[in-house]
């Protein structure tokens, strides 16, 4: 039997403040990074995501995995974000994990703004964090590389998308 991408939909309806929606996923660890960007049909992706940007698993093969969208309901630090976070024993998706999730629940991301805190970006003007987001804007899909607003606060439409430790 087939397992396929589904999503408990029933904690989430309309604008929710705060909480936490389980998504079934499956990711592709034999797809490089360009290869997970194609199978999301993005409208728009910045130049500098590369194989670097596979993370530490050494996974092979399709895994089924729970990935984790969490609305904290008021602004945080990236770094709160992270304590709170592994509070609930998570951590930030990793690059192959936010990918999927983009590709296997494309209309996510015409709702919300999502983000995972994986990070190697530095804006070259500012040095502050960049961080990867799932956006759209006028329907077209985009994956972008994000940063938190001036104050260094994300705000609470921002969705995190995170796994287990």
């Amino acid at each position: 039997m087939r397992m396929r991408p589904r999503a408990k939909r029933s904690e989430w309806r309309g604008n929710v403040k705060r909480g936490i929606v389980d998504f079934n996923v499956f990711v592709d660890y034999r797809l490089t990074i360009d290869e997970m960007i194609a199978a999301g049909g993005y409208g728009h992706v910045p130049a500098d995501l590369t194989d670097e940007d596979r993370g530490l698993h050494n996974c092979d093969g399709v895994v089924a995995t729970v990935l984790h969208v969490v609305c904290f309901g008021e602004e945080l630090t990236s770094e709160k974000v992270l304590d709170k976070l592994a509070q609930q024993r998570l951590r930030h998706a990793e690059m192959p994990e936010f990918l999927a999730l983009g590709a296997q629940f494309p209309a996510l991301q015409l709702e919300y703004d999502l983000v995972t805190l994986y990070s190697r970006w530095r804006c070259q003007h500012t040095g502050v964090k960049l961080y990867p987001g799932l956006t759209a804007k006028d329907g077209l899909r985009k994956l972008a590389i994000h940063w938190n607003s001036a104050s260094g606060l994300w705000h609470p439409p921002v969705r995190f998308v995170a796994a287990a430790i």
